[in-house]
């Protein structure tokens, strides 16, 4: 990801520059003066967070270390809480396709945390449509057109492995049939794997880079 600015120095035939700014920077030769000439965000520097938007002017003084994020979808809370019910949905259900723990507690935990994580799912994409942001209105037109299948496959993979198969495994306890005990449990960790692999894949290719919003939004107009 590259962000356009407009050197400072009082030339008026000068031409625009990408800087790449994924990374963090050091400015190691001298102080460094940049005029936002568009878009918004938070450059983030030794010196604490500074949200900047255009017309503003960034002075970054030698030695100073700097980053500037890029991809608003990945800069939320919903972030580390969907990676946390990653975790908190796959625990109970490795427990019981070990044969460790009570299997009726274990599915029943296991379905709550799955509802949870269902609904996350749903009010972050819900969040993304109603948002203000550009770009984080193109990843949910991302998630419902191009990644539409994926995306809704991700759901059905949640809702039979973490939410039904643990509640079977449950309700059956340690009856050896196919998909009760242990067998069922590690049927629900394959298939919930599965789903939050998908998960991870949405959300690294659905994430709109600052500046690059117009192929993504119904109108390029509205990302002008």
């Amino acid at each position: 990801m590259k962000r356009r600015f407009r050197p400072s120095s009082g030339r008026s035939d000068e031409k625009l520059i990408s800087i790449p700014f994924d990374d963090i920077q050091i400015s190691a030769d001298g102080d460094e003066l940049y005029y936002v000439q568009s878009g918004s965000g938070t450059l983030e520097s030794i010196f604490g967070p500074m949200s900047y938007h255009p017309g503003d002017y960034l002075l970054i003084p030698r030695g100073c270390i700097y980053r500037v994020g890029s991809r608003p979808s990945w800069n939320t809370w919903y972030t580390p809480l969907q990676f946390g019910f990653t975790a908190a949905v796959l625990g109970p259900l490795f427990a019981g396709a070990i044969g460790v723990g009570d299997a009726r507690w274990l599915g029943g935990t296991a379905a709550a945390l799955g509802v949870a994580q269902l609904v996350l799912v749903a009010v972050r994409f819900l969040r993304l449509i109603a948002a203000d942001c550009l770009e984080l209105r193109g990843t949910a037109r991302l998630l419902s057109t191009v990644l539409r299948r994926p995306f809704v496959a991700r759901g059905a993979l949640l809702v039979a492995g973490a939410i039904v198969l643990p509640l079977v495994a449950g309700s059956a306890g340690e009856q050896p049939w196919l998909f009760g005990g242990r067998a069922a449990f590690a049927a629900a960790l394959a298939v919930t794997l599965a789903s939050e692999i998908a998960g991870r894949y949405l959300f690294f290719v659905s994430v709109v880079p600052m500046h690059l919003t117009a192929p993504y939004v119904a109108s390029v107009r509205e990302a002008a």
